[in-house]
């Protein structure tokens, strides 16, 4: 994330966004980056990515700095235009990455910027051209994001709808005293079925209706977002939404 100095617009007008994004295709391009999610507010912008070789330190000096350098002289202006160098979250579940990628895509909507059928119109988020509101830039690829969420591609709009006005995710996208009712409903689950935890997150078939009981359990009960839910079993965003729908398909 890049923030302006004390709240300042970092973007002069829409020109100036293009010209932005324009660098930054290049960018990524040149040093191997892969980008999942972005979005661009007036006085901060957000970037879900995976790095190569090259350290993201590197791709976020040359981004900034010429950045800055075509700003200040556009205003005639003088001095940081950013908060820092950039701010950088380490992510580390299949979990964390699916909240925050949402998290990103729905971000204007968040600050109550917009609604999400306007988001859907904003060209400066990668939401638009995940609807086809939009072509994508060169950088974009819905074939990545949808490899990186574990979904298929006709699914990544409903995914996003359904998770990009979540609470932010911290950790893996779920506070304490939520993690400690999850693994209890687990536990608990596991002792009454007399099957290991061990088995529960394993492949293997023989637990699928008690996987299929925690999940419409943590998602009834306790209000859990599937990719939370996927995320402690240790299974696919995807394999969640599928046994809940076998699971209101049988109660109907």
């Amino acid at each position: 994330m890049i923030r302006g100095v004390d709240g300042r617009y970092i973007f002069t007008g829409d020109s100036s966004r293009e010209d932005f994004l324009s660098r930054f295709s290049l960018l990524v391009r040149e040093l191997g980056v892969v980008v999942l999610a972005w979005c661009l507010l007036d006085n901060h912008a957000h970037f879900v990515v995976q790095t190569g070789p090259t350290p993201l330190a590197r791709l976020m000096a040359r981004l900034n700095s010429r950045h800055a350098q075509i700003y200040n002289r556009a205003i005639e202006r003088r001095g940081h235009l950013f908060q820092d160098r950039y701010k950088a979250v380490l992510i580390t579940s299949d979990g964390q990455l699916a909240g925050v990628i949402a998290y990103v895509l729905g971000n204007p909507v968040r600050h109550g910027l917009m609604s999400m059928i306007e988001l859907e119109t904003y060209a400066y988020s990668g939401y638009s051209a995940l609807v086809g509101s939009r072509p994508p830039w060169a950088f974009e690829s819905l074939a990545a994001v949808a490899a990186a969420l574990g979904v298929a591609r006709t699914e990544l709009l409903g995914f996003v709808r359904e998770n990009a006005l979540q609470p932010a995710a911290a950790g893996a996208g779920l506070e304490p005293d939520q993690i400690e009712e999850l693994d209890l409903l687990i536990r608990d689950s596991c002792r009454r079925h007399g099957i290991a935890e061990s088995a529960l997150r394993a492949s293997s078939p023989e637990p699928a209706k008690l996987r299929q009981e925690i999940c419409s359990l943590a998602n009834s009960s306790l209000d859990l977002r599937l990719v939370d839910i996927a995320d402690r079993l240790g299974i696919s965003y995807r394999s969640v939404k599928r046994i809940l729908a076998r699971s209101r398909g049988r109660a109907a």
